[in-house]
């Protein structure tokens, strides 16, 4: 039995899982989220509106400063904007705010760089629509919104400590918060149908690319079906879920799942770096504005993590993905990965965990971007287990 039906179960069985409450992807919700989970429309909205022909900037930046499809229970209308120019009065003290803010030198930093995308002011001033798009886009979903999701599991363990033992609604309704945000309204109960348009859509794009999905493809790799990611992050969900719950919360039980999810998030972060660093290298993909501003995109992302961990093999890679470089990538698509992988481990990650970059051709990988436990390790697929899945089995393991 895979470890979210173990979890679900365990749900289901000490009276946490409500059959009223929305199931999210796999993670049973333990109180109404629904309309949290709403704002993956608005950036559907958003995602409209710069598709149009011509691209309709104005309307983007409404969808995402404005909203209209999440709404508070105040009757407030909740907004992606918010995510962030709120940041700095709710975050303060939590570990990843505390990071990027000192990084980008600004508790806003996200909405700086979405709204001056969507807009072309400041350094998108004069550049072209698409940079704009591809990068007014993903900081809006894999900034932003990431960090309010780590933000609300933060806040889940804050109202935890301070609520009674009797009853940890406040905590419970934090964690689930937190997961409308990751998943949102789209994907359904089991995201058969559709990833959706918030984090957890990535994480099933990028295992496409890089053979990290659940299923192997007609040409055995592993391109079809859930990301393995995903799987092991809604597992973490009801898992903290569960310790977060019942008659007896365990506080610093649930607490343990932060950096396990932390880890994990960071996994389809580097793998869209990584990819994009290839695509817009010139020896390389070759490719041209659009690849190297969502290469851009998905370092800022991860940017802050990588200075946590090494400040000058991070400046190296700044260096590299900086969206005014030219040529695109200097220093190459192989300086990049070496620095990358040196600080895997930092980040909770390893080599099988980012997989390889995919060919055109779905039938091996391309050259210098190979998975690194084909040379490194003689691992079989089959019994990998990766740092991140080894914590997170423990944890399962001490809810039996």
């Amino acid at each position: 039995m895979k470890a979210s039906h173990i979890c679900l179960a365990l749900a289901l069985s000490i009276g946490i899982a409500k059959a009223d409450f929305t199931i999210f992807a796999g993670y049973q919700s333990g109180s109404d989220v629904d309309a949290h989970s709403l704002i993956d429309l608005d950036v559907l909205d958003a995602d409209n509106a710069v598709s149009d022909d011509p691209k309709n900037f104005d309307g983007a930046y409404d969808a995402y400063s404005v909203g209209g499809n999440s709404v508070k229970g105040s009757g407030a209308i909740r907004t992606i904007q918010g995510f962030s120019t709120a940041a700095e009065s709710k975050m303060v003290g939590e570990q990843m705010y505390e990071e990027y803010a000192a990084y980008y030198g600004a508790g806003d930093y996200g909405d700086m760089t979405v709204s001056a995308a969507l807009q072309g002011t400041d350094i998108f001033e004069g550049m072209a629509e698409v940079v704009r798009e591809e990068i007014g886009m993903k900081v809006m979903v894999y900034t932003v919104t990431a960090q309010y999701v780590m933000h609300e599991f933060e806040d889940a363990i804050g109202d935890c400590n301070i609520g009674t033992p009797e009853a940890n609604a406040d905590g419970v309704h934090a964690w689930d918060e937190g997961v409308a945000f990751f998943v949102g309204s789209l994907p359904g109960p089991t995201a058969a149908d559709s990833s959706g348009k918030l984090f957890y859509a990535l994480g099933d794009k990028r295992c496409q690319n890089y053979g990290t999905c659940a299923t192997e493809d007609a040409n055995g790799m592993l391109t079809v079906g859930t990301s393995s990611v995903n799987t092991r992050l809604i597992e973490a969900f009801n898992a903290g879920l569960v310790k977060l719950s019942g008659d007896a919360p365990d506080c610093d039980a649930a607490a343990e799942y932060i950096p396990v999810i932390t880890s994990l998030m960071n996994i389809p972060l580097m793998q869209g770096m990584l990819r994009y660093a290839y695509k817009a290298d010139p020896e390389g993909g070759a490719g041209g504005a659009k690849e190297q501003a969502e290469g851009y995109a998905f370092w800022y992302a991860i940017a802050p993590r990588l200075d946590t961990c090494d400040s000058a093999a991070a400046k190296r890679i700044a260096d590299a993905m900086s969206i005014t470089a030219s040529p695109a990538v200097p220093g190459g698509f192989a300086a990049v990965l070496a620095d990358a992988q040196s600080m895997y481990e930092c980040l909770g990650i390893t080599c099988e965990d980012v997989g390889g970059l995919i060919n055109s051709e779905g039938t091996g990988y391309y050259p210098g971007m190979e998975a690194c436990s084909a040379t490194a390790e003689s691992t079989s697929s089959a019994a990998r287990v990766t740092g991140a899945a080894v914590a997170l089995a423990a944890l399962v393991a001490a809810l039996l």
